[in-house]
């Protein structure tokens, strides 16, 4: 039964809201995060949860499992895979400099000294196994982040059970959990008096077939929204990609449908069969069920008219086309739009699911990328910020209830190389860094003789001889450097780059 507040009531608490009448003794926001007259969106039937198993990030009021649904068309199911896939790769300590995996450090940046270092190694490992495993089981951080990044792609709601050990108050697990079975609860009546949620109260409920099974707090269950928007009616639900992207993808199966019924349903469009031939009609039926049983496609599909015609009456047959073909509807290009629509919302390049359009090979224009540079901008756009709102959940439901001085965080996305970091130090020390200053970018130590220079022929000449050897301008009756050369020979004294 949904509690009803009389209309003049709930004015004079707003009124008293806008005069600042909640209080001296604390800080309290004036602003609602509830719409109070939303009665009815604000309490399921079963009254404990918000919403039944519409999703009420979405505008349309597509259910979770309209949502998971539209997940499982294949284009948009390649897109989700491909992004976790992406994204799985950091759920591992970084191994090296050059490859994608995650870090804890410092918040502030200060060097870590030997007792923080243990903490940090001693959580690396309670991460990878999830906490620990007499509580739920063998599993693993990247099947964590796995299941966690699919819920988010799919209902923008990204949930995980934080298991606290009562002892010490510290998380004892981590553990996956169907995001679609968890709802934000629902609101007391002081709540909706107020405007705003009493953060003492249980935050969040997991409902199966429509009853209420657990009740969490808000430390206990993370909830993660990628797409966060300030608008009262979501009620703090995320805004799925998959809600914009419906009419797209409803789309395209009506496309694929269209052409998959020409297959299994659809004539020879090839031609008709003229059988000019005096035979009786009943011997021409058997004829046609002789050729029928040969040449008709699968489940009766495919098949070709035949049409028997009088020789004497000169009968003949003319072909009107009372369709278009798909060439003449730009069916390739109706589906590569609808294509690069749906990618686009997902913020990721068709090419990083294999949907290569136009002349993907040709670089001569020069504004024009080839597949490469485009999806390294892709991640940019789309991978970075799944990432970093990874990161953020993470942080604030795992590594900070352990030590707020410590943060998670991935970091090899730019996947750089040793080569592409010797390119960029050649080109650092050829315009303002010195030799050694190179040289200890890279653990190497410092050169005693022609070290301290800049391999740029304009500073090398004026500096000819090293420090102090040669002022600016002055002939020393030696001939100009090649920087090239000298690099060669200042390098060659000790361990190369």
């Amino acid at each position: 039964m949904s509690l009803r507040i009389d209309p003049t009531a709930l004015d004079e608490i707003i009124k008293a809201t806008a005069r600042g009448e909640r209080g001296a003794d604390e800080p309290t926001p004036k602003s609602y995060d509830l719409n109070p007259y939303d009665l009815d969106t604000l309490t399921s039937s079963a009254g404990g949860y918000l919403s039944g198993d519409t999703h009420q990030g979405t505008a349309t009021g597509l259910s979770y499992a309209a949502l998971r649904a539209l997940s499982r068309v294949p284009l948009i199911s390649a897109i989700i895979q491909t992004r976790i896939n992406q994204i799985a790769e950091f759920a591992r300590p970084q191994p090296d400099r050059y490859t994608p995996g995650f870090v804890l450090r410092r918040r502030d940046g200060a060097e870590v000294d030997e007792r923080t270092r243990a903490q940090m190694d001693a959580l690396t490992r309670w991460l990878m196994t999830c906490g620990d495993t007499n509580l739920i089981g063998v599993t693993t951080f990247e099947a964590l982040i796995r299941q966690v990044t699919r819920d988010s792609l799919v209902f923008d709601q990204a949930c995980f059970e934080v298991i606290y050990d009562p002892s010490n108050g510290l998380p004892a697990a981590i553990k996956p959990v169907d995001s679609s079975t968890i709802r934000r609860a629902a609101v007391s009546e002081a709540e909706r008096l107020s405007g705003r949620r009493d953060p003492a109260r249980a935050a969040y409920v997991q409902v199966i077939d429509g009853r209420i099974v657990a009740h969490f707090t808000a430390q206990e269950m993370a909830w993660g929204i990628r797409r966060p928007r300030a608008e009262l009616a979501a009620n703090g639900y995320g805004f799925p990609e998959l809600e914009e992207a419906s009419s797209t993808i409803i789309d395209i199966v009506h496309s694929k449908a269209y052409n998959s019924a020409n297959f299994t349903h659809g004539l020879h469009l090839s031609g008709i069969l003229a059988v000019k031939s005096k035979m009786s009609p009943a011997l021409f039926r058997a004829f046609r069920r002789e050729f029928y049983s040969m040449l008709q496609g699968p489940a009766g599909a495919k098949k070709t008219p035949i049409i028997q015609l009088d020789p004497e009456q000169k009968e003949e047959i003319s072909s009107v086309s009372l369709s278009n073909t798909n060439r003449d509807m730009e069916f390739s290009s109706w589906l590569n739009f609808l294509i690069k629509e749906v990618c686009a919302l997902y913020q990721l390049d068709p090419a990083e699911i294999g949907y290569l359009f136009g002349n993907e090979g040709q670089t001569n224009s020069l504004n024009s990328a080839g597949p490469s540079e485009r999806i390294l901008h892709s991640r940019e756009k789309g991978l970075r910020p799944t990432l970093r709102a990874l990161e953020t959940w993470l942080n604030r439901w795992v590594i900070h209830p352990f030590s707020r001085e410590l943060e998670l965080c991935f970091v090899g996305i730019e996947a750089d190389s040793e080569e592409r970091r010797i390119k960029a130090t050649v080109d650092k020390v050829k315009s303002f860094m010195t030799v050694n200053e190179a040289r200890a970018t890279f653990d190497l130590p410092p050169l005693e003789k022609g070290g301290d220079v800049i391999l740029d022929s304009g500073w090398i000449n004026a500096n000819a001889g090293g420090a102090g050897e040669g002022a600016a301008g002055e002939d020393t009756g030696e001939e100009d450097i090649d920087p090239a050369d000298y690099f060669e020979r200042a390098i060659s004294v000790k361990t190369s780059f």
